[in-house]
C-alpha cells in the first residue's frame, strides 16, 4: 500500500470535517424547521440522489478512463472531460425537468402532509430542479481531480461545499424562513458555487483552453462503460431509499426523518471505507488483475479494523448519545434503528473494497447483475419486516441485504476468502459493541464512555499487531502530525 497511506488520511481528514459538521447542524435543522419539513427535505435529495443514475455512469467511466490516461497529452484528458462534462449537464438538465413535472406529485403522496407544507412543496420545485445538472456537472470535476490522485484539492472543495451547503441555508431558515421556498434555493446557490469553483480548478490544474473538444467516438466508449454503472445507479439508490417512502406513505414524515437520521450516523462512520475506496479506485484501474487483487485484500483486511474502531464504540454510545443528541422522545424511535444500521453499515463499507476493484478493472457489469438479483428479494424483506417492525424492521432488512451483498462482491471480484480471515475479530469487536449497547445504557456516562474508548482500543492494538498495513497508516498519521507540530514551533518561534 505505499503511496496510497497519505491520500487515504487526507480523505479520512476531509470525512471527519463533514461529520462534524453533520453533528452541529442537523439537531439545529430539526428544531428550526421541523421533523416534517426535514422529512421532506430528506426525500427531495433521495430524489435528487436517484435521478443521478442520469449520468449513466460517466463520473465514474471518465474517472476509470483519465486515470488510465496519466501521462496522456492535456487534449486528449481534455477531450475525456469535456465530452463527459457536457454529456451530464445535458442529461442532468433532463432529469431536472423530471424533478419540475414529477418530483411534486411523488412528494405529495407522502401521508398527513399539510396544505401549508402542499403549498412549499409546490413553490420550491423551480429551485429543486436546477440541483441535479449542477451536482452532476461537479461529479465530473471532482472525477477529473482524483484520476490524477489530487485528493487534497477535492477534499477542500468538498468540505467548503458541505460547511456552506449546511450552514447557509440553515442561516436563511433562522433569519429569513424555515420555509421549503427559503431553504432550497439557499441550497441551490451553494450547488452553483461549488460546480463553477470545481471547474475553474480542472481548467487550470489540466491545462484545459477549449470546451469545444467534445468527441462523439469517445462518448459512446464512455457510455459502453458507463451503462453497467448507471445501472447499479439506478438500483443502489432506489434499495438505500425505498424504505424511507414506504416509511412515509404508511407511518408519515416525521417518521422518516427518524430513520433518515440513523442512516446518515451510520453512512458517516464510513469514512475510512469511503476514503480507501476513493483513494485505490485509480490505482485498481491503472493495475493489472494480480497486483490489483493483492492491493484490494490488503486494504479489506485494514478497513475491517479501521472501521470496527468507530462502529463497535458507536454501538456501545448509541443510545445515551441519541438521547444527549435529539431529545429522549426522538432516540427512543431512532436509536435502536441505528443500532441494526451500524451492523449492516460495517458490511456495507466492507464491500466498496471490491465494488471499487470491479469498476477499475472494468467488470462494471457484474456489479449491475448483482443488484439487479437483490432488488426483489429485498423488496419483499423491507415490506414484510416494516409492517412487523416499524422503523427496526426497515433497519433489519437493509442490514441483511448489506451482509449478502458484501459476501457475493467478495466472490465476483475473485478475492480468497482465506486472506479475510485475518478480519474475524474485527468482526467480533463489532459484535461486542451491539451486545454491551443494550446492556450498558443505564451505566454512568463517563463508565459508558470508558468501555467504548477501551473497546475502540483494544480493536486498534490487535489489529495493529497482526495487520502490518494498518502500522503503516497509523506511522503515517504520525508523521504528518509531528511535521504539523514542528511548522508550528518554527512559526512560533519566528513570531
Amino acid at each position: 500500500m505505499q503511496g496510497v497511506k497519505v491520500k487515504f488520511v487526507i480523505n479520512v481528514a476531509g470525512a471527519l470535517i463533514g461529520i462534524g459538521i453533520a453533528l452541529l447542524t442537523i439537531p439545529l435543522y430539526i428544531s428550526t424547521i421541523g421533523e416534517e419539513r426535514y422529512g421532506i427535505l430528506s426525500l427531495v435529495f433521495i430524489m435528487l440522489g436517484y435521478l443521478g443514475f442520469l449520468d449513466f455512469g460517466l463520473c465514474q467511466a471518465s474517472t476509470q478512463a483519465l486515470a488510465k490516461m496519466h501521462d496522456a497529452s492535456a487534449n486528449e484528458r481534455g477531450s475525456v472531460f469535456v465530452t463527459s462534462l457536457w454529456s451530464n449537464v445535458f442529461l442532468g438538465s433532463l432529469g431536472g425537468m423530471i424533478i419540475y413535472f414529477a418530483g411534486g406529485y411523488i412528494l405529495f403522496t407522502t401521508h398527513g402532509l399539510s396544505d401549508t407544507l402542499r403549498a412549499e412543496i409546490q413553490g420550491a420545485m423551480p429551485w429543486i430542479a436546477p440541483i441535479l445538472p449542477l451536482s452532476m456537472a461537479s461529479g465530473i470535476s471532482i472525477g477529473a481531480l482524483e484520476s490524477r490522485e489530487r485528493f487534497l484539492a477535492s477534499n477542500v472543495i468538498q468540505i467548503l461545499s458541505n460547511m456552506l451547503g449546511q450552514i447557509l441555508p440553515l442561516l436563511t431558515a433562522l433569519f429569513i424562513s424555515p420555509s421549503l421556498t427559503t431553504v432550497i434555493p439557499a441550497i441551490l446557490a451553494v450547488r452553483a458555487l461549488t460546480a463553477i469553483a470545481t471547474l475553474m480548478f480542472v481548467v487550470v490544474s489540466e491545462q484545459l483552453h477549449r470546451f469545444t473538444l467534445f468527441d462523439l467516438r469517445r462518448a459512446k466508449s464512455l457510455f459502453q462503460f458507463g451503462i453497467w454503472v448507471a445501472l447499479t445507479n439506478i438500483i443502489s439508490p432506489l434499495m438505500g431509499s425505498i424504505g424511507q417512502f414506504v416509511i412515509a406513505n404508511i407511518m408519515g414524515p416525521s417518521f422518516v426523518a427518524r430513520f433518515a437520521v440513523p442512516m446518515t450516523a451510520a453512512m458517516r462512520l464510513q469514512i475510512f471505507n469511503a476514503a480507501l475506496g476513493r483513494t485505490v479506485f485509480p490505482r485498481f484501474s491503472r493495475f493489472d488483475r494480480e497486483e490489483a487483487s493483492a492491493l484490494a485484500v490488503k486494504s479489506s483486511v485494514a478497513i475491517a479494523y479501521l472501521s470496527a474502531m468507530l462502529f463497535a464504540p458507536g454501538l456501545v454510545v448509541v443510545h445515551p448519545f441519541f438521547d444527549f443528541w435529539m431529545g429522549k422522545n426522538f432516540a427512543i424511535d431512532a436509536a435502536p434503528v441505528a443500532s441494526v444500521l451500524f451492523i449492516g453499515a460495517w458490511f456495507n463499507g466492507l464491500a466498496f473494497i471490491p465494488e471499487m476493484l470491479l469498476l477499475g478493472q472494468k467488470r462494471p457489469d457484474q456489479l449491475a447483475k448483482l443488484h439487479v438479483a437483490e432488488i426483489l428479494p429485498y423488496i419483499g424483506a423491507l415490506w414484510f419486516l416494516i409492517h412487523q417492525l416499524g422503523l427496526t424492521g426497515a433497519a433489519v432488512a437493509w442490514t441483511l441485504r448489506a451482509f449478502v451483498d458484501a459476501l457475493v462482491l467478495f466472490r465476483l471480484a475473485h478475492l480468497p476468502m482465506r486472506g479475510l480471515l485475518p478480519a474475524v475479530p474485527a468482526l467480533v469487536g463489532t459484535i461486542v459493541g451491539l451486545v454491551f449497547g443494550f446492556v450498558i445504557p443505564g451505566w454512568p456516562p463517563v463508565a459508558i464512555l470508558a468501555f467504548a474508548s477501551a473497546l475502540a482500543l483494544s480493536i486498534g492494538v490487535f489489529g495493529l499487531f497482526i495487520v502490518p498495513e494498518l502500522r503503516e497508516i497509523f506511522l503515517n498519521i504520525l508523521k504528518i502530525l509531528r511535521q504539523k507540530s514542528l511548522a508550528m514551533k518554527e512559526l512560533n518561534a519566528k513570531k
